[in-house]
């Protein structure tokens, strides 16, 4: 069985997947997660789990989930989608047939079927009203029901409305539905749902949030069918209605609900939130309580912590847990219940808290498991690098996330000169094998400490390195990027991104840390100047991508936020749905080429249509110039030429500022070096 998700850093998430046997038997589990890039991440295994095949027959009847919205990412919200499906398992071969009301009649638009996926989309879809009906095998779905979809793209509305196993409780009985206008979601769209008979079974707005997005979700609803309409807010106008099926409840799901809380703020850095949480069932309940603090000005999350209890019935409880303000601010937190089978039961939220930093910070109130170095060595290659191996372990049978610093100090005078951070997530006392390096600035010996703390900040174990002679390649810094000169990494490409055969996507990122930054900002004009698209990282909060850009000249600013500085600016040629590749781009990126962990290598690709080998152009001029600071004036630095694969590279440039001038096209640039520098 398989599954695919999307996750974000550290946010919490929970997934599962089933799996019945034929037969009885004792079975094991091997579980493997791959990435995007399918390299093999992690794996554990489940052994000796004696089952039992279900009794009685199955529940085979089949779901087709649709919605409106941009499937094809032209920035429209003119496209129609259709998922079939049997709880996860996506259907083919469902037969979809659709028809337009032309403000007379109803007529044919057109017909299809799902793919392998389950999924059938339709797309540039004339706005207006549309209804369509689903058969499989020859028989009519969803009891034969004719459902209604309204296409709005030129409101800039999208909406869907689905089935799911929303509270991650393994059973698939979750109605959910949201309704975009624009770039957000609105909070007022009105659902009504009804039974088999007719009446009314839930109704209610899509005011739910969801990670910062408000969503309608009804959830345990009874195994049965279902109808519903969806509108765009109480007494408005109709987008959507349909059919739905729910698949039931397989494990009895008690209600849990926080029946008092409270907070007090002492010190003034630290909130303390308490809570007495109930249970309908008379039995022992063991629950999971998570607290988000976000920041109130901009909404944006920053840190959680989270305890586990153990409940009886109404008998009255009082729990704690407690925040430490890292920077002076005002927070808001938000406190939500899972049950033991991480059903979602109840929340409330505490808003504009002012806090006061004490310098320390993060989360508490769990009980601290103990972690420690169970080895660790160093080694020193090339001279002016020492990189740091080591093997921490943890006597907990759980994920545990931990900060290793290691600080460095002169061996002669004892003064401590610079550090280098990594975080990691042990297991038990799996092997793992992390490292950091630190490149000196000046020859001489070091000492280096390397201490290990705790996902709360508690310290539990450090090393030392005494004594270790670097010589200087008049660089240096951490190699992790905390605390050092390493620079910031910033590249701006045109290539065939979403590999349609043309080459006319543009591909932006910057660097910071080994990371890509989520709040980089990117912005692209026309040869008028017009501004084309504009935002920050839109690819899983790693690169800003802006597809299917029409044939022509265009121009890139790169900054490190928005309103912040510039990085790089130059010009970029989309050859849009043509084949003629003609016009030679050059493409500039600062990154860490050599390895040495620092962004202080400068690359030019020359090249007439994609990134790949066979289209680089050899031969392409470029040359160079650098700003003094001091005279005011751009004083000529380098010329290069591109190879056979048309790159051409700069390696260990310095703190400044460049232009560039390539002999084709009359392209420029400019770019900046931060490694380096002082500030």
């Amino acid at each position: 069985i398989y599954d695919e998700h999307t996750i974000n850093n550290e946010e919490y998430d929970w997934f599962s997947q089933d799996w019945t046997p034929e037969e009885s038997g004792t079975f094991d589990f091997h579980v493997y997660m791959y990435d995007e890039w399918n390299n093999l991440e992690d794996y554990w295994n489940v052994t000796g789990i004696e089952l039992e095949p279900m009794t009685g027959s199955a529940d085979e009847t089949i779901n087709v989930d649709n919605g409106a919205g941009d499937d094809n990412d032209d920035g429209v919200n003119n496209d129609m989608g259709f998922w079939a499906s049997v709880k996860n398992d996506p259907v083919e071969d469902v037969e979809i047939s659709i028809e337009y009301f032309n403000g007379v009649i109803w007529t044919y638009y057109t017909n299809g079927t799902t793919d392998e996926d389950g999924e059938y989309i339709v797309e540039n879809m004339t706005d207006g009203e549309y209804r369509w009906e689903a058969e499989y095998d020859d028989d009519e779905l969803e009891e034969g029901t004719v459902s209604y979809t309204e296409i709005a793209s030129i409101d800039n509305i999208s909406h869907d409305f689905f089935v799911d196993d929303w509270d991650g409780a393994g059973d698939y009985d979750d109605f959910v539905g949201y309704l975009f206008e624009g770039n957000d979601t609105k909070d007022d769209g009105y659902v009504e749902i009804y039974d088999e008979d007719g009446d009314l079974y839930d109704s209610g707005n899509t005011d739910e949030d969801y990670y910062g997005y408000d969503i309608y979700a009804l959830y345990d609803v009874e195994e049965g069918n279902y109808t519903f309409n969806f509108y765009f807010e109480e007494d408005g106008e109709l987008l959507q209605s349909g059919w739905l099926h729910s698949y039931g409840s397989s494990s009895t799901n008690n209600d849990e609900w926080f029946y008092d809380w409270d907070y007090d703020v002492y010190p003034n850095s630290t909130i303390t939130i308490g809570y007495d949480p109930d249970t309908d069932c008379d039995c022992d309940v063991t629950i999971q309580v998570w607290v988000d603090v976000y920041d109130n000005e901009t909404g944006d999350y920053l840190d959680d912590t989270y305890a586990e209890h153990e409940i009886y019935n109404g008998y009255e409880d009082w729990f704690t847990q407690n925040w430490t303000a890292y920077e002076n601010g005002s927070y808001d937190f938000n406190v939500y219940m899972y049950d033991e089978d991480y059903n979602f039961e109840d929340e409330f939220w505490i808003y504009d808290v002012y806090l006061e930093s004490d310098g320390g910070g993060g989360g508490g109130g769990n009980e601290s498991n103990d972690e420690w170095f169970y080895s660790w060595d160093y080694d020193v290659d090339p001279s002016d690098t020492i990189t740091i191996g080591y093997d921490p372990d943890t006597e907990c049978d759980c994920n545990v996330t931990i900060h290793v610093y290691v600080d460095v100090y002169d061996n002669e005078t004892g003064d401590s000169l610079d550090y280098t951070y990594a975080e990691h997530e042990i297991y038990n006392g799996y092997g793992d094998w992390f490292e950091q390096n630190w490149t000196a600035y000046e020859n001489g010996s070091y000492d280096f400490n390397a201490i290990m703390y705790d996902e709360d900040w508690n310290e539990e174990d450090d090393f030392w390195i005494y004594d270790v002679y670097l010589t200087s390649d008049e660089g240096g810094g951490g190699g992790n990027g905390t605390g050092d000169d390493n620079g910031v990494g910033h590249v701006g490409v045109i290539d065939d991104w979403d590999e349609d055969d043309y080459v006319n996507d543009y591909i932006g990122g910057v660097l910071e840390d080994d990371e890509f930054k989520e709040d980089a900002y990117f912005e692209i004009y026309d040869e008028d100047n017009n501004l084309v698209d504009s935002g920050n990282p839109n690819y899983y909060g790693m690169l800003f991508v802006s597809s299917n850009l029409t044939e022509g000249w265009y121009y890139q600013d790169v900054y490190y936020e928005e309103d912040d500085a510039l990085l790089q600016t130059g010009p970029f040629y989309s050859y849009g749905e043509s084949d003629d590749f003609e016009v030679v781009n050059v493409d500039n990126l600062v990154v860490d080429e050599d390895e040495y962990a620092v962004y202080d290598d400068v690359g030019f690709m020359a090249h007439q249509g994609g990134w790949d080998d066979d289209d680089g152009v050899e031969g392409v001029g470029i040359e160079i110039y650098k700003y003094n600071e001091e005279s005011g004036d751009w004083e000529y630095h380098a010329y290069l030429e591109t190879n056979e694969t048309g790159e051409a590279w700069l390696y260990n440039e310095t703190c400044g500022e460049y232009e560039w001038y390539a002999s084709v096209d009359d392209e420029k640039g400019y770019y900046q070096v931060w490694a380096g520098c002082d500030d």
